[in-house]
């Protein structure tokens, strides 16, 4: 309007007479300047803005955008695939295909199972049996009663490679408890193998080493598949963990460990005596020399730990990183294997031990001279009994070891007197003054360890119960245990009454009350008979040891049904080793946080070889209910000699 009206002002002269309000009168009319004030407006719509024109230029620039940023992702994407391809990342493997590994005797096959690696039934060691001798080779020996031996030729190896094996290889002979009281023998002499449980198999990142040795007596003894499953580690915990696990079989029984004056090469001497009490006169005016160990069970165990030296890495283990597992009566022999002699071009075959539940049989007739007159005559009493139980006893015959060790192995274990498979009827593991020079118990009570490592000695309040076993079976157990205890303390009291005048106190004498509860009773045993001794060998040994030594108790009590309804609550003897292996019974909450914080406290040992806290033996123990405490004391050894 306003344009219109300069427009045409310039050009067109103004009538005569026309006023400026004439001029802006219509514009001041309603309609008008409602008009007027629409098209002056400075209100802008959305769709004034989004023309057509401006939509085409936006499109325009997304799409140059997108240009530019494809090449972009691609070159990332190419840089990523490139830097997976170089890391070989884990493929994924399906259960049950095989995998080989290489060992210095040829590759072995082994499955892949839950995620990790399960290879079963490895030879560590020449079989000790007589079929094993090579015609014309010139080793050509019977490993029958020689110390465990690695394979050193290649007739010793297998050829092509070793297969997985259809069924579970063989244990070593040994006796276990049978129905009604009994015992049988089983196994084979043909056992000297080694099972591996590996997360994977590669060499980029070497995984600890864990070797389990556990076995209830040193004559076997498990006595049943479910109580040896405890003890047992799996290829699903070796992969949740990062750890390889190794298990060795070993010699056992008469087998592993016989009174060594049978192999000794005076045999001959007795064999010449005209009876037994001349055999051990003979044999004490024969200044023997004790070249053999008799301890043969022990020598495997160091030819398994070699294997382990030399062949783990294949395996995906790290051979400087080995922790020793013992549990039962495999804590005794790891508590030998710390202190014997290591075989030459071997010092250093492990890096830690974890022993739990260990009787400290070995403690008894230390050796103190190539020949001890007390230590012979036992010897050869323990020798005469097991060959009077034999079939070389008759009645024409006189007493004579090389029949003895001539017969067939299971026939051997088939002699072994019914006394020796009682707790204390017989000591099946003493010093050789070859391998297994002293017991554990005296090398650290002196303060003389030939090796310094970090160590862990553990207990559990019931350590004598079996949480596997029904009620029944348990009272049954704890009721006998007592009994016998009952009738060794008054024996103890009476020797304890005259050795008082010289000085000597028993050890370990408590003598239980007359209470009938099952738990109570338990709790006495096994303060008794594990946990005060093992501790107050602990406290002992952290003076000697300056990488440490730590102490603890399984105090978590995990419920056994009765059959007439009522409950046991026990932290019974398998309850840390099954902890530690992936095995425990969880059944609520609690038992779940108890067996995974106690998993974490091992694998962390595992790793840096100490406890949470750091704190040793000599300072307190460590009470592992549902959650971990330190404890300064422990009041229930106050009542117990030591």
């Amino acid at each position: 309007m306003w344009r219109k009206f300069m427009d045409d002002s310039p050009t067109t002269a103004r009538p005569a007479g026309i006023t400026m309000a004439e001029v802006f009168s219509p514009m001041l009319e309603p309609t008008s300047l409602e008009a007027t004030i629409s098209e002056c407006s400075l209100e802008v719509k959305p769709s004034d803005i989004f023309t057509r024109k401006l939509k085409e230029r936006l499109l325009s620039c997304c799409y140059i955008m997108l240009i530019m940023f494809i090449p972009i992702v691609i070159f990332v994407l190419v840089l990523e695939y490139r830097r997976l391809m170089l890391t070989d990342p884990e493929p994924y493997i399906a259960n049950g295909t095989f995998h080989l590994a290489h060992t210095s005797c040829g590759p072995v096959q082994g499955m892949a199972l839950d995620g990790g690696f399960e290879f079963l039934g490895i030879p560590y060691a020449i079989p000790p049996v007589s079929h094993s001798k090579s015609k014309g080779a010139p080793d050509d020996v019977d490993y029958t009663w020689m110390p465990g031996t690695p394979p050193f030729r290649l007739e010793h190896c297998w050829k092509d490679v070793l297969k997985y094996p259809k069924s579970k290889p063989q244990d070593c002979l040994q006796i276990r408890p049978s129905s009604k009281g009994h015992f049988e023998t089983y196994g084979s002499q043909d056992c000297l193998t080694l099972d591996v449980y590996s997360p994977i198999i590669g060499y980029d990142t070497p995984s600890p080493v864990v070797v389990v040795i556990a076995i209830p007596t040193l004559y076997g003894g498990w006595s049943d598949q479910a109580h040896q499953d405890q003890a047992t580690p799996s290829a699903a915990l070796a992969k949740e963990k990062g750890v390889v696990f190794v298990v060795p079989r070993f010699r056992l029984g008469p087998m592993g460990f016989l009174p060594r004056l049978l192999l000794n090469d005076t045999s001959s001497v007795i064999k010449d005596s005209t009876s037994f009490q001349d055999s051990v006169l003979q044999a004490q005016k024969t200044q023997m020399k004790l070249e053999k160990s008799y301890n043969l069970g022990l020598t495997d165990l160091f030819a398994s730990l070699i294997w382990i030296s030399s062949n783990i890495e294949h395996f995906g283990g790290d051979p400087s990183l080995v922790t020793l597992l013992g549990w039962g009566a495999g804590a005794d022999l790891v508590n030998s294997l710390t202190t014997s002699k290591h075989p030459e071009k071997h010092p250093y075959l492990f890096t830690q031990a974890w022993v739990t539940h260990g009787h400290l049989t070995q403690v008894e007739n230390e050796v103190q001279g190539d020949v001890s007159q007390n230590r012979s005559d036992s010897v050869f009493k323990a020798g005469y009994n097991l060959w009077s139980n034999s079939p070389c006893n008759s009645k024409n015959s006189s007493y004579d070891p090389l029949c003895l060790i001539s017969l067939p192995p299971k026939k051997i274990f088939e002699s072994v007197p019914h006394e020796w498979l009682k707790p204390s009827g017989h000591s099946w593991l003493e010093p050789d003054n070859f391998v297994y020079r002293q017991s554990a118990k005296a090398v650290w009570s002196k303060g003389h360890p030939p090796y310094d490592f970090p160590l862990v000695l553990g207990s559990t309040v019931h350590g004598d119960a079996d949480t596997l076993s029904d009620c029944e079976t348990i009272e049954t157990q704890v009721a006998t245990e007592i009994a016998t205890l009952r009738h060794s303390n008054s024996a103890e009291s009476t020797k304890s009454a005259e050795s008082s005048e010289s000085g000597e106190s028993a050890e370990n004498l408590i003598i239980p009350g007359n209470s009938t509860d099952v738990q109570e009773n338990l709790a006495r045993l096994s303060t008794t008979q594990l946990t005060c001794p093992l501790w107050n060998l602990a406290q002992k040994a952290d003076q000697s040891f300056n990488s440490g030594v730590f102490f603890y108790l399984v105090s978590f009590e995990e419920t056994v049904p009765c059959r007439d309804g009522t409950r046991l609550r026990l932290a019974g003897g398998l309850s840390d080793i099954s902890a530690i292996l992936g095995r425990y019974r969880h059944t609520d909450k609690a038992s779940t946080r108890f067996a995974s914080h106690f998993q974490d406290v091992f694998y962390d040992f595992v790793v840096d070889g100490t406890l949470p806290g750091k704190v040793r033996a000599s300072q307190g123990l460590y009470d592992f209910g549902e959650i971990m405490q330190m404890r300064t004391s422990y009041p229930q050894c106050a009542a117990v000699r030591q």
